[in-house]
């Protein structure tokens, strides 16, 4: 997987508009280890069944339990199921009209990996409605490539949570591209949850004035996000949540669309955002402002062309102020305004990411196959070979710290060695170049216990505190606490077997301090010491590069600073074998 300094990061094969189809750069990696076999609860032969939709959008390719799936139009009285009478009620406007999967209503304890196959002969927008007594989402659905929507799927079945458009099913929706999609079991493996089928509405990709804004409940943009159609980008949330599901404080927020511009001039784009915010158009970041604070305005310039439309994406934050922002624009001919509806639209498939935007992957190619890295940041590195002088020297007693300047990990500012992980810093900086407060730490190390037996590791932290241990995360409690906070994990060691450790934490404001203990077999509770040392160093890439071999990443966990990199936080935790 290659990516350019100024270029965008790609995760879909095609951006489509209502105008063109514009092929781009496919996120590699995310099919080069193909699907992983899984256990199916239900029968397992596959009848390839070759209908079409009558629209030629949809064609049938195989069910999983064999039965008879057909296609209908999706509109209030048509049959939602093959085996059941029950009819849709009430459909929101952008459902009306689209490709109705008649499923079997008794495959709904199903839980493989592939109920059915679907060939998609154009780009489409798939809308996945789920019954609002299922309880656990199913692998493929919490992927965080589906978000919930606040359409309207309602139908006349007998269930309370679903017999009238007051109360209709979730809505889940993804853009896809032309080609083969695979839907799982409506009940997650291995049968957890409600037995409830899922009802699927596809609809040609097209695009609509505005832009589209996705809501994540954690400042990683990580898991299933609620999606929303804004108008313009002029929000203000105060201290409530932004959007049902999304808690009012520490979620991020990333909006798409396309901006058209009405002369050929150089423009200048304004953020006013009362948390972080980027801001990326025709992939060139113009703003980088990555921090918690009150409201404050940054700019940044592009030459644009008249009736060419550009991409922009925004990523935004929210720690715990009143969170707000706004989009403006200027040029020559144009001052100040807010970027009007009528000069945005959302683009009818996921935009690229650009470098240092937040993404899912499942995997990082190297040579002769890939490998999908357990939960954490992992750093994809450009192609060309430069070996750098390591940060810290490998084997040495003690941790590699990195401080930095923002409590997210961002801005790094110092790197040094350290003897072990227990400090109390109060009020001070913890390193030069460092606030007292709004910062934030990694510390990684290989730690070897002297015996085999069973440990107990201790985090005690002011404020927010990770741990992982071989990649596992242990400890994920990613909030200030003022008074400090301690979490125990009990683990599994081996004597003279070496262990790769990251500990990540967060300071707000007030005291800070850290610190790692343990006990175990002889030890009583004391600081971690001489059971630590420098962890191995990586080989630097230069931009453009390709990630190759093992040195790319130490124990899974990259720590550079964004610039140049695209961080990836992986929610994956297995590993394929070289194709």
């Amino acid at each position: 997987m290659s990516a350019q300094a100024a270029g965008p990061f790609f995760p879909e094969a095609f951006v489509m508009r209502r105008s063109f189809l514009a092929p781009l750069l496919v996120l590699a990696s995310l099919l080069a280890c193909g699907p992983v076999p899984e256990q199916e609860s239900s029968p397992t032969a596959t009848r390839a069944q070759g209908l079409t939709s009558a629209n030629g959008l949809v064609t049938l390719e195989a069910v999983g339990t064999g039965r008879p799936y057909a296609f209908a139009t999706a509109q209030p009285g048509t049959q939602l199921y093959v085996d059941r009478t029950y009819t849709l009620t009430g459909l929101s406007p952008r459902l009306q009209g689209g490709v109705l999967l008649q499923a079997a209503n008794d495959d709904k304890l199903y839980t493989g990996a592939s109920q059915v196959r679907l060939g998609l002969n154009s780009a489409a927008t798939v809308y996945v409605a789920m019954d609002r007594r299922n309880t656990v989402l199913p692998a493929w659905l919490a992927d965080g490539t589906w978000a919930l929507t606040d359409e309207v799927l309602a139908t006349n079945d007998p269930s309370a949570t679903t017999s009238s458009s007051s109360t209709p099913m979730k809505v889940y929706v993804k853009s896809v591209p032309s080609g083969t999609l695979v839907l799982g079991g409506g009940m997650a493996a291995p049968a957890q949850g409600t037995n409830a089928q899922y009802v699927v509405v596809i609809q040609y990709a097209s695009s609509e004035p505005g832009v589209v804004a996705r809501f994540f409940p954690n400042l990683r943009m990580q898991g299933v996000p609620v999606l929303r159609h804004l108008s313009t980008v002029n929000v203000s949330y105060g201290t409530g949540a932004p959007v049902a599901g999304i808690p009012a404080d520490f979620f991020g927020m990333r909006i798409e669309g396309y901006v058209t511009p009405a002369f050929t001039q150089t423009y200048s784009f304004r953020t006013s955002a009362s948390g972080g915010v980027r801001l990326w158009v025709n992939g060139q970041l113009l703003v980088d402002d990555w921090f918690e604070h009150a409201v404050e305005q940054h700019s940044g310039s592009i030459a644009l062309s008249q009736d060419v439309p550009a991409s922009v994406v925004l990523e935004f934050f929210d720690a715990e102020a009143a969170a707000s922002l706004l989009l403006q624009w200027q040029s020559a001919s144009q001052p100040w305004q807010t970027v009007p509806v009528s000069r945005l639209e959302t683009a009818a498939l996921p935009q690229p990411r650009p470098l240092g935007a937040h993404c899912t992957a499942d995997a990082q190619c190297r040579s002769g196959g890939c490998s999908v890295f357990p939960v954490g940041n992992v750093t994809i590195w450009n192609e060309g070979d430069a070996v750098c002088t390591p940060e810290v020297a490998e084997g040495q007693p003690g941790l590699k710290a990195e401080y930095f300047t923002s409590e997210f990990l961002y801005n790094r500012a110092t790197v040094r060695r350290e003897a072990f992980l227990g400090t109390y810093w109060g009020a001070s900086s913890p390193a030069p170049g460092v606030p007292a407060d709004r910062w934030s730490a990694r510390w990684s190390a290989t730690l070897t216990a002297p015996t085999t037996g069973t440990y107990t590791l201790r985090t005690a932290t002011e404020d927010g505190v990770r741990l992982w241990l071989d990649g596992v995360l242990l400890v994920d409690d990613w909030m200030e606490a003022e008074g400090g906070q301690t979490h125990d994990v009990v683990v599994s060691l081996t004597a003279n077997s070496p262990h790769d450790l990251v500990m990540e934490f967060f300071e707000g404001y007030g005291d800070a301090h850290a610190q790692l203990s343990w006990t175990g077999p002889g030890i009583p509770w004391q600081t971690v010491t001489t059971a630590l040392s420098t962890p191995p160093h990586f080989t630097c890439r230069p931009h453009g590069s390709q990630c190759r071999s093992n040195e790319d990443c130490c124990g899974g966990f990259c720590s550079v600073s964004p610039v140049g990199n695209v961080t990836i936080w992986n929610e994956g935790a297995t590993v394929c074998g070289p194709r």
